[in-house]
Formats: C-alpha cells, sequence, structure tokens
C-alpha cells in the first residue's frame, strides 16, 4: 500500500534480530514486481535506528554497493526500543518529498505498537507452550499428588529406569506420559 501512495521504486519491512542485526520480513520491488529482498543502505538504516529518526537521505550512493540515488528510512519505534524499520528507495532524484517522510514516520507508530504485540503475543504462545511440555498434566494438588508430582520433577531428567506399579486404572499411563514428557 505504502508503494501506491509514495513514488518509491523499492520498500521493505525489516525488523531488529538480536542474533544477525536485521532481518528482512517482507519487501517489494515496483519495477520487477519481486517480493525478494534487495540491499539497504546499511549506513542509512543504522542511523535511523540508532537516533529514532526518520531519515530522508538525498545522497545515498555514498555506501558501498548500493545503487540508489535517494532513500527514506523510518524507524519502527515502541517507547525507548526499536524493533524495526519501514525502508523506502529510488534511484530518480528528488523523487521523495517531506510529505513523504511525514506520511511514512505517522504510519510507522501504530505499525510498531502492531509489530510488538505480535511479537509479544508469539513470545507469550512459545512460553504456554514450553510450560505445556514441561507439566505433568496430573490433576490434583492433595499431599499425595504433591509427592508425586515432585518424584516424576525428581526422576525424569535422569537415566533412571523407572517402574510404575500400582491397580488398574490409578494413572500409571499418566505417570509414565508425564516422566516421558519432562525427560531430556
Amino acid at each position: 500500500i505504502i508503494l501506491n501512495v509514495i513514488p518509491a521504486e523499492r520498500g521493505a519491512m525489516l525488523l531488529v534480530d538480536s542474533d544477525t542485526g536485521l532481518r528482512n520480513v517482507c519487501a517489494m520491488d515496483r519495477r520487477s514486481k519481486s517480493s525478494e529482498a534487495f540491499p539497504i543502505s546499511r549506513a542509512v538504516a543504522r542511523q535511523a535506528l540508532e537516533d529514532r529518526t526518520s531519515l530522508l537521505v538525498e545522497d545515498a550512493m555514498t555506501d558501498e554497493g548500493f545503487v540508489a540515488t535517494e532513500s527514506i528510512a523510518v524507524p519502527l519505534a515502541v517507547l525507548d526500543r526499536a524493533v524495526g524499520l519501514i525502508y523506502l528507495d529510488n534511484t530518480v532524484s528528488a523523487a521523495f518529498q517531506d510529505d513523504h517522510l511525514q506520511m511514512l514516520s505517522a504510519i510507522a507508530s501504530p505499525a510498531a505498537i502492531a509489530i510488538e504485540n505480535a511479537l509479544h503475543l508469539e513470545w507469550l504462545e512459545n512460553e504456554l507452550r514450553r510450560e505445556t511440555d514441561r507439566s505433568t498434566n496430573l490433576v490434583g494438588d492433595s499431599p499425595a499428588m504433591q509427592r508425586l508430582n515432585a518424584m516424576i520433577a525428581r526422576v525424569a531428567p535422569t537415566a533412571a529406569t523407572v517402574l510404575l506399579e500400582g491397580e488398574s486404572g490409578t494413572g500409571k499411563e499418566l505417570a509414565a506420559r508425564a516422566i516421558h514428557q519432562l525427560s531430556p
């Protein structure tokens, strides 16, 4: 949608990745109709992220291996933390105006909040999945069940062989499954 309003030849949304720096989550090249990632001006991106400032750079060709003459870089920031960057560029001089920079900056704030919420939801789902994998799925909080859960938690991470004995229908299979789930 942004490329329909702002006369950029290429656009990308990048997210900050603690391992690799920036990772491209979506890109569009208007000329080739490609959605493949493309090289960006790392200097422009770094400055926008570090300063948390929207930039309109008219001579971006100073970056090695970079072909665009104009770039817009707008950080996606929530509070004092940058979560990503919207990046547009052009090989045509003077295609971008201050109005384009202001419009993209206005779009970036709610987009950053939505991205932060999506990342947080993904983290919560992973935590829930991890906690669910660690739980025994045994119901009850009586002292006997607490002892059973403590014993399962104690033996599951070891290489010990466990023999479960008991009457039919007492939950031996559930206990065995819990030990298996909690084992490495």
